[in-house]
């Protein structure tokens, strides 16, 4: 069911348990509401206090449960945003785009077992393509982002704009530096990082 800012809530029981949850604990914890609502019903007629107690119980009830869905959704948003940022500074992806997922699935309308033949199937396609030269290709890759990293955090070397390449057998160091010393330290650490992986610099002058 769609409660518009609320959110899209499923009536399982694993809603309904959690919702009734957090009614119990609202009222375990609502001691000091009780102390109010007895102070503000104290003067009215029996009837009226009646009804007054009734009336402010319910109403703190609800207050609390409606904050509670409203912090709780303010929650999951910051999370998603944050897990989106994640996604897209580490893999360069956006976390809401199809087309950077291999496999999708609606899991509230495919069987599980369905999900999970899928995914077995998709699997051994990608077992298929594990060959020499694509695990070479991966380290190669995995070895640039290495390079790239140990450069742009070395507490000695500022390059604010550069770039590590991967090739088939060699790394290719692009950038733009600032004095021959700087560009010496560059190619030093460079290879460093690299160990027996040869590395080509084609830095630039500004």
């Amino acid at each position: 069911m769609d409660f518009g800012s609320f959110g899209h809530f499923e009536f399982t029981w694993a809603f309904i348990s959690s919702f009734l949850m957090i009614i119990l604990i609202d009222l375990v914890l609502a001691g000091d509401n009780a102390v109010v609502i007895a102070m503000a019903v104290r003067n009215l007629p029996k009837k009226k206090r009646t009804i007054g107690i009734i009336a402010g119980a319910g109403g703190a009830v609800v207050l609390r449960v409606s904050m509670t869905i409203v912090v709780a959704s303010l929650l999951v948003s910051k999370v998603d945003k944050d897990m989106a940022g994640a996604v897209r500074l580490i893999y360069g992806k956006d976390v809401d785009d199809p087309s950077a997922y291999d496999l999708l699935f609606d899991i509230g309308v495919l069987p599980i077992q369905e999900v999970f033949t899928a995914i077995k199937t998709a699997l051994a396609k990608k077992d298929r393509l594990k060959t020499e030269e694509a695990e070479k290709g991966l380290r190669m890759k995995a070895l640039a982002k290495k390079v790239h990293a140990g450069i742009a955090t070395h507490p000695k070397l500022f390059i604010p704009v550069f770039e590590v390449v991967p090739g088939k057998d060699r790394l290719l160091v692009t950038g733009i530096f600032h004095t021959p010393e700087e560009y010496r330290k560059v190619e030093e650490e460079a290879r460093r990082l690299a160990g027996s992986v040869s590395v080509e610099c084609s830095l630039h002058y500004r």
